[in-house]
């Protein structure tokens, strides 16, 4: 078992990983540290105690700031979606924790559902792949000092929304693809990317995605072959008890495939306890979207 701290008091933290971490028979929760001492705790107190690991909840502008506090405490890091603002960052977080023997990780956690691999064993019934489709997109908040809304805390959607669809596109067809094209939607006042699509052509296939706030909500995936189409919602928040399983259409008819009800933090946190018991360190797949998020977010493509 490991002892892990959590910096920032916030929804996610407090709704989803702070449970998670209870249910955990790999973990032991240690304290919160929060801005305002609310929690009885500091950022200091956290840094400074004795865990072996931190979870940073944090504004994504704060990301890179913070993680480099982490891992300069000698704490393994485990940091809330999107990693970090910029590439840049992401590269040097990763070689920092390399530098000192540390792990660190991106709380992407939808990644590590059964859903996925069920994904997986079902692409050869879906033939050749000729499209992939993956939409995330929310309402707008009710509270418009939401940190999503300030530009200097790295909030848009971009940072915000973008990671679940993208990573999943290049889960599926890679990074490598031969052509893009991109539409964002800004928010005069805020200043903020509020919504956006995205296509990127591959040799073979090409991807539809589309992510942000003010959508009504969508949570889906498509996988389009020349044998049949695999369609799934709530792929990437997913309930611990969901009713959503994988349709397989085939030539006009649907097969359901059930899917297994598991709780994807609690499964993301036993991912992150057994990656630093036994030194699996990968920062490939975070760095190939943080490259593409980087990109876009400069108008560089």
């Amino acid at each position: 078992m490991i002892k892990i701290g959590v910096l920032g008091n916030s929804s996610i933290a407090k709704k989803s990983i702070i449970p998670a971490i209870k249910k955990s028979k790999n973990l032991d929760l240690c304290g919160v540290g929060s801005r305002g001492g609310e929690t009885g705790k500091s950022y200091k107190d956290i840094l400074e105690s004795d865990v072996d690991a931190i979870y940073v909840s944090l504004p994504v502008g704060l990301h890179y700031k913070w993680g480099k506090k982490v891992l300069e405490s000698g704490k393994h890091l485990l940091m809330e979606k999107t990693f970090t603002e910029t590439y840049e960052q992401a590269v040097e977080l990763f070689n920092l924790a390399s530098e000192l023997n540390l792990y660190c990780m991106e709380a992407l956690m939808y990644e590590f559902h059964p859903l996925q691999n069920q994904i997986d064993s079902l692409l050869s019934k879906v033939g050749n792949i000729m499209s992939v489709e993956a939409h995330f997109g929310v309402p707008h908040f009710e509270n418009k000092s939401n940190i999503r809304y300030q530009k200097n805390l790295g909030g848009g959607a971009i940072l915000d929304c973008l990671v679940y669809p993208l990573s999943f596109v290049f889960r599926i067809l890679g990074d490598k693809f031969v052509n893009h094209d991109s539409t964002m939607f800004y928010n005069k006042e805020t200043k903020i990317d509020e919504r956006g699509y995205i296509k990127l052509k591959y040799d073979k296939s090409i991807s539809n995605i589309s992510y942000g706030f003010g959508h009504s909500y969508r949570n889906e995936i498509t996988i389009w072959g020349d044998k049949s189409i695999l369609k799934v919602k709530r792929v990437f928040t997913r309930p611990e008890e969901c009713g959503e399983n994988i349709e397989l259409w085939t030539g006009g008819e649907c097969k359901i495939h059930e899917v297994e009800n598991k709780n994807h933090f609690v499964e993301m946190l036993d991912s992150f306890y057994d990656s630093i018991k036994h030194k699996k360190i990968s920062t490939k797949k975070t760095l190939e979207r943080m490259l593409f998020i980087d990109l876009l977010k400069k108008n560089k493509f």
